[in-house]
């Protein structure tokens, strides 16, 4: 399965930021669609956090964790050649925690109940990637290490990241379903008809797919802030009708 490296080099890992960044509009998450059951994520523990350095993590979330470096590489694009005070470095920082959080959500919920990944995919992408690394001239360790990943951290990320592109590929091909959005929606779209707006369907669709897996996945969810400095600010709670395929 080949992957646009150009358009997500450094950022493969982290399936929101990866995939719909920005493809939700403004106000998506009033949209309304008809409710679709979804299977329960269980919290099922694990024990990453406990191989990497207590001062390098700074959240878990069902015993996966999240590294202060991978945050700072989250966040360093946004912060390059800006002057930014400290009290919004932090608040940046906690955004990018809470986004993080939510990745994490997505990716377990579709380990478990999404499109399937085989381990050859997973291991063709890892090659692709150590390919445009050796490249760029910087080895697999120092990528990890960039973003405090582990070796199984990182599959994690792959393999969360091709089952999100396998489960838009499906929803792309399911245009009975998007014109039922569109329908129930129409007034968020400045287009006439459902084939001038399919492309802004489709995002805001996946948008609303991937903000109800978040929704259904976080209530069970065991998520520790290990860093009350990156403690996410309190969000108001979104409309449960945001659909999630199975």
């Amino acid at each position: 399965m080949k992957m646009n490296w150009n358009r997500c080099t450094a950022r493969i890992l982290i399936v929101p930021t990866l995939c719909i960044a920005g493809a939700m509009p403004g106000g998506a998450q009033e949209l309304q669609t008809p409710a679709r059951a979804v299977a329960p994520a269980e919290a099922r523990p694990g024990n990453e956090a406990n191989e990497l350095p207590a001062d390098q993590v700074v959240a878990t979330v069902d015993g996966e964790p999240i590294t202060k470096q991978e945050v700072e590489s989250t966040l360093a694009p946004q912060l390059q050649g800006q002057q930014v005070a400290p009290q919004q470095v932090q608040q940046l920082q906690q955004t990018t925690v809470s986004s993080l959080i939510e990745s994490r959500l997505v990716e377990k919920y579709l380990r478990e109940h999404g499109p399937q990944v085989k381990p050859a995919e997973v291991q063709q992408t890892l090659d692709q990637l150590a390919q445009q690394l050796d490249a760029q001239q910087t080895s697999m360790d120092d990528f990890l290490a960039s973003r405090g990943y582990t070796t199984d951290m990182l599959k994690k990320r792959v393999e969360g990241s091709i089952a999100w592109q396998k489960l838009q590929q499906q929803q792309a091909a399911d245009e009975p379903q998007l014109q039922e959005y569109f329908e129930a929606n129409r007034a968020h779209f400045q287009a006439p008809d459902f084939e001038t707006a399919k492309g802004q369907v489709l995002n805001a669709y996946l948008g609303a797919v991937y903000q109800g897996i978040v929704q259904q996945t976080k209530a069970t969810a065991k998520i520790q802030i290990v860093d009350p400095a990156m403690a996410p600010p309190a969000a108001a709670p979104r409309p449960a009708t945001t659909p999630v395929p199975q």
